[in-house]
């Protein structure tokens, strides 16, 4: 999660300086990190899941 945190801290920083177009760019790729982290950790949530 730290790396589409920072990332999307970049896509700000990008659209205070009116460079749009990386903006959208690294808010779509924050995104993508952000889902990619939630899946990976699913089977460790699965497995706390089975000890309860």
């Amino acid at each position: 999660m730290a790396q589409s945190e920072q990332t999307l801290r970049s896509a700000y920083v990008d659209a205070e300086h009116e460079f749009y177009n990386w903006s959208c760019f690294k808010a779509h790729q924050a995104g993508e990190y952000s889902i990619k982290a939630i899946l990976q950790g699913i089977p460790s949530l699965l497995q706390l899941l089975a000890r309860v």
